[in-house]
């Protein structure tokens, strides 16, 4: 009793001296009284969440005073600046605790009230931050922890002090300790007064807002189209049946792609509707497949938080929403199912349009889609992640186009195409790999838009099915997804376009022909190798409409890969050079070789199946790129071991400097000329003993030359002649010629 009266003199005496000392000021109490309070800071524009902070770290725990234990902890945080002074978060943290001997694993969830003492300590009404930091933390918490028996709950009370390191204008480091009482339950191990002392210390990194949001005044919306907004995207990734049993997760992972398309409606708000797929098969079980049609909302986190900005190298979209499914697995059968969906889309800007993305998400269906777990739970809660591109068309960059004056001009390509298509259920059996070929024509109009124009065909070898064949005439609809954001008359080496259409033809297998529609969707990447040419790789998925498969689980889904070279027939502004002839537009030429002739190849033996040709020909260049070419011919060949025979032929071909249309330049000077040659032809047969015959054909050659001076050059060339009927007395309805020459050439 007397150490408590002492106590509470000494305070008194304190408080009283305190007073006096205070009191003692120049000019008297009553200025003392006028003094005017500390401002308190505030934001300018202030809104909710436009100061919040993520940070996460991992430190150590101590537990116990006379022989403290260690173990590890971890946690993360998220938060609220109301003003620069105060600010509040919520926090989870996981480790585990040790005392005497007892491991006890625990989580917390706690709301801890924040004071920046560095905003406290500056003058002035509003806030700068600092590149260091100090803040104050109180608050409490609800734990659970659990050792060996059921777990137990409890609550925790705490302060700390946190250092806070600006490492860029959003990212930073801390370093946090923190003192607490806990309850027994917690620790799991009991003492007179029912609660125990702790210790933490974390280390960790964050992401702030900035303090400092960027606004964008978005464009008259009278001058967007509807297209504005608009986004496709392709995603694929890994996923599992998480409430499965543990031990049996790895045989319930698989794979998820998933297909898009959606509208942006303004920079906050998107609907994306969404068909993906999921395939996964157990161990000892069949296989399940799935097929889910989603429709879900999207929130641009980002642009919430911080203000409408288009031109982010990254930001946050949340998503959720809805989904009908389709499942198939044996003995099971097909079962429809609904389900939610939620999760988070983190985009990365790689060009204007185009973004790469990862995006967490968790689905949850009743029990009927995955079928086999029907005996585990009544739900199926199936977290993916999934990685992918995603492609969004924004009408600012077209009216920026217009107003700079590039609308674009009419443009007409070719290409050819090969590659394999296969069926997307025996894609592992390569006998079902098909050899296809496309032959296009393109009709691309102002607006980076084209008409594609294709006569497409498919063979597959001989199998147990029988041999299988398809002939279609394609309609597709390209978007150059790059010019739409760069301009009609870019010169990007790279460019990205999508394509949709539908097919119309008949295919033939197992002595029947069925009616073969598809319809076909896909993407195309274009590599620029002259202001003319491009080689491009197309992958396209197609579903078949032919009743070929009716009633078969395989077939209908079609994937195929295609790598083919274009060619521009509309030249751009610097090829108008090639509208002109070379200086040295006439050419003529002689040249020899040797080649085999069809007549009489099974007719002799040994050296006699070759033939020897001799040919003079006259050329005129009409531009840089086109010319005609007349030529007179013979070929020299035996038909017995006695006589000789000619081919007499006289040609009218058309004739193209393949290099200067694939450069899109003049390149008469250069060392190396690529020509081309193609036209009709009128042969003349004769020999002793037969009777001379007239008969029509064609040819096509191709001419490597080297230029040895501004007038001559020496060349090689291949070449391929078809005569046409009653060139032999036999019923083929043609005979050919297979040429091997080397001649010279005078340009004058």
């Amino acid at each position: 009793m007397n150490n408590m009266i002492r106590t509470a003199m000494i305070a008194l005496i304190a408080t009283a001296y305190t007073t006096t000392a205070h009191a003692q000021i120049d000019g008297g109490a009553l200025e003392y009284m006028l003094q005017r309070p500390r401002v308190a800071k505030q934001w300018q524009h202030k809104k909710p969440f436009d100061h919040l902070f993520v940070d996460g770290g991992i430190g150590t725990s101590v537990m116990g005073a006379r022989k403290p234990e260690f173990g590890l902890s971890g946690g993360f945080n998220i938060g609220d600046w109301i003003t620069p002074e105060h600010g509040v978060r919520l926090n989870i943290n996981t480790g585990e605790w040790s005392t005497q001997g007892v491991k006890s694993k625990y989580t917390t969830l706690g709301l801890d009230y924040l004071l920046n003492i560095t905003a406290i300590a500056q003058s002035g009404r509003y806030y700068t931050p600092k590149r260091f930091e100090v803040y104050g933390i109180a608050g409490a918490a609800l734990a659970i922890a659990h050792n060996a028996g059921p777990a137990d709950y409890g609550i925790d009370v705490h302060l700390g002090l946190r250092g806070q390191l600006a490492l860029s204008r959003n990212v930073y480091a801390y370093l946090e300790p923190r003192f607490g009482l806990v309850e027994d339950q917690i620790s799991q191990v009991n003492n007179w007064h029912g609660w125990r002392p702790f210790t933490t210390l974390t280390i960790g990194f964050g992401y702030r807002l900035p303090v400092v949001r960027k606004h964008y005044a978005a464009p008259d919306k009278t001058k967007h189209s509807f297209a504005d907004g608009i986004f496709v995207s392709g995603l694929v990734g890994a996923t599992f049946l998480s409430n499965a049993h543990n031990a049996s997760w790895g045989d319930y992972a698989g794979v998820r792609p998933m297909a898009s398309v959606g509208k942006w409606f303004d920079p906050y708000n998107a609907v994306r509707l969404s068909l993906s797929a999921v395939t996964m098969r157990p161990t000892d079980q069949k296989r399940t497949k799935a097929l889910s049609s989603q429709v879900e909302y999207m929130l641009n986190l980002s642009n919430v938080l911080t203000g409408a900005y288009p031109e982010r190298t990254f930001w946050l979209n949340m998503l959720g929403g809805v989904s009908f499914n389709r499942s198939n697995c044996q003995p099971y059968g097909l079962k429809n199912s609904w389900g939610v969906s939620g999760g988070l889309q983190a985009n990365v800007r790689i060009s204007r349009g185009l973004s790469f993305v990862i995006e967490p998400r968790v689905d949850i269906y009743n029990k009927h889609f995955i079928q086999q777990n029907g005996h585990f739970k009544p739900y199926n809660v199936m977290p993916s992640l999934l990685t992918g591109f995603v492609y969004t068309y924004h009408d600012r960059y077209a009216i920026e186009r217009r107003a700079n004056g590039d609308r674009g001009t009419k443009k007409v390509s070719i290409s050819i195409a090969g590659g394999l298509a296969s069926t997307s259920t025996k894609m592992k059996q390569s006998d079902y790999w098909m050899p296809t070929a496309r032959l296009s024509y393109t009709q691309w109009l102002r607006s980076a838009n084209g008409l594609r124009f294709s006569l497409d065909g498919t063979m597959r070898r001989y199998t147990a099915e029988g041999r299988y064949a398809k002939a279609v005439a394609d309609f597709d609809w390209l978007a150059d997804l790059t010019a739409m954001n760069y301009g009609t008359e870019n010169r990007a080496w790279l460019s990205l376009r999508s394509v949709v259409g539908f097919a119309i033809g008949a295919d033939y297998g197992a002595h029947k022909a069925y009616f073969a529609p598809d319809v076909h969707a896909g993407g195309q990447a274009r590599i620029r190798l002259s202001s003319t040419t491009g080689l491009f790789v197309e992958p396209t998925m197609a579903y078949e409409l032919s009743d070929r498969f009716k009633g078969k689980n395989w077939g209908r889904v079609t994937p195929r890969v295609l790598v083919g070279i274009d060619y521009v027939l509309n030249r751009e502004k610097h090829t108008s050079e090639l509208n002109e002839a070379p200086e040295q537009k006439n050419v003529v030429d002689v040249s020899g070789g040797m080649g085999f002739y069809s007549g009489n190849f099974g007719k002799v033996s040994g050296t006699k199946k070759l033939t020897y040709n001799v040919r003079a020909g006259y050329g005129r260049w009409l531009n840089g790129v086109h010319g005609v070419y007349g030529s007179v011919s013979e070929t020299f060949l035996k038909r017995d071991t006695e006589h000789t025979n000619h081919i007499t032929t006289v040609a009218a071909d058309y004739m193209m400097n393949i290099r200067n249309a694939i450069t899109g330049e003049q390149n008469d000077d250069r060392l190396f000329q690529l020509t081309g040659l193609a036209g009709v032809q009128m042969g003349i047969s004769s020999g002793e003993g037969r009777k001379t015959k007239v008969v029509p054909g064609v040819n096509v050659a191709l001419q490597a030359g080297w230029r040895l001076s501004r007038h001559f050059e020496i060349y090689a060339e291949p070449s391929a002649v078809v005569h046409g009927k009653g060139i032999e007395d036999s019923n083929s309805p043609a005979h050919g010629e297979l040429k091997f020459s080397i001649g010279t050439k005078f340009h004058f």
